[in-house]
């Protein structure tokens, strides 16, 4: 009789203890770079390198990887010497990436639990910057139907590369909600950026769309992707009415601007610094020393990682002037 109930109350606790296992919380993440230029690959939660990081260091063969703590499917920016990528977590993936460092991009592949979705975003990635970097002189061509029927060949070029992937999927699969929405940020925004490109140059002759999926500026998060930055950029560019010379007034209106209109954190700490920055580029004549340097004493003012930014910006200018020194010694 002891006998029975012991092996029932066994059963019991195994069935109580299976009904009550919660899900994953961590995942694994590592790989393999070929030719390293660092002795690191650092992973980021958000777009801009701040906040949690999983530090990986290479072994002699240029191999990596651990667990890491995770509470729900995410896109994570990874980073190895000034190359940078972007990849979707799930809970309980063991995702794998590898990479040769002499052509980043083009040799990254993905492995392991995950990698087959990774492998669909980083192919419409590469797609999407064929797109923006073989189309974005059409912009400045006073020909709207030219520049759809671009547009449209290569959105269909990403809905075959979707498909591709559904055919190797049960009947039955369906993509999460986020997925689909990181799916659609990779699909659609560069179709949005330049045609927000060719708005802008022709304000008398523009471009109507509308966004086929839920997508707001007054969310306060998105799955944070380098064509959403892009798009977003192109947007405040064309609704900004910077002077010929930036000064730090402007930047500082320039960011309550950004402020106003965008509501992720992520999204406009980035979006600051790249309409900043490629205004400054784009000046006749080129910035002076003087004109860096009081514009970096606002940034302060403009960004909640200023210090993050600055040692960029400071990266960027520093090559252009002799006074190193002088400007690393602002943000000490």
């Amino acid at each position: 009789m002891f006998g029975r109930r012991n092996i029932f109350g066994i059963l019991l606790l195994a069935f109580l203890g299976a009904c009550s296992k919660e899900p994953p919380r961590e995942a694994y993440f590592g790989g393999m770079i070929k030719n390293p230029v660092s002795e690191y690959v650092l992973l980021y939660r958000n777009y801009i390198p701040v906040g949690p990081v999983d530090t990986f260091r290479l072994d002699a063969k240029g191999r990596f990887g651990h667990k890491i703590n995770i509470d729900s499917a995410d896109m994570y920016f990874f980073l190895h010497g000034e190359e940078t990528n972007m990849c979707f977590i799930r809970p309980g993936d063991s995702l794998l990436v590898y990479s040769n460092s002499m052509s980043f991009d083009n040799s990254m592949q993905f492995s392991g639990e995950g990698g087959e979705f990774n492998n669909l975003l980083h192919k419409i990635s590469l797609i999407s910057v064929d797109e923006i970097g073989l189309m974005t002189h059409l912009v400045y061509q006073s020909d709207k139907q030219m520049l759809l029927s671009y547009i449209n060949q290569y959105h269909v070029t990403k809905q075959n590369e979707i498909q591709r992937f559904l055919d190797k999927c049960p009947d039955d699969f369906e993509f999460t909600p986020k997925e689909e929405l990181v799916l659609n940020y990779s699909i659609y925004f560069p179709d949005y950026y330049l045609l927000e490109g060719y708005n802008t140059l022709h304000p008398h002759d523009t471009i109507s769309y509308t966004i086929p999926f839920r997508f707001s500026l007054d969310e306060t998060y998105h799955p944070v992707h380098y064509f959403l930055s892009a798009y977003l950029f192109a947007y405040m560019d064309r609704r900004l009415n910077l002077p010929d010379s930036l000064t730090p007034q402007a930047c500082i209106s320039l960011a309550r601007e950004v402020d106003r209109r965008i509501k992720d954190t992520i999204s406009r700490e980035f979006l600051k610094f790249q309409l900043i920055t490629n205004n400054l580029s784009a000046q006749t004549p080129q910035p002076s020393y003087q004109q860096i340097i009081d514009i970096l004493n606002v940034f302060p003012s403009i960004f909640i990682h200023g210090d993050v930014f600055a040692h960029e910006y400071i990266r960027l200018y520093q090559m252009h002037h002799r006074h190193r020194k002088d400007l690393s010694e602002i943000v000490k």
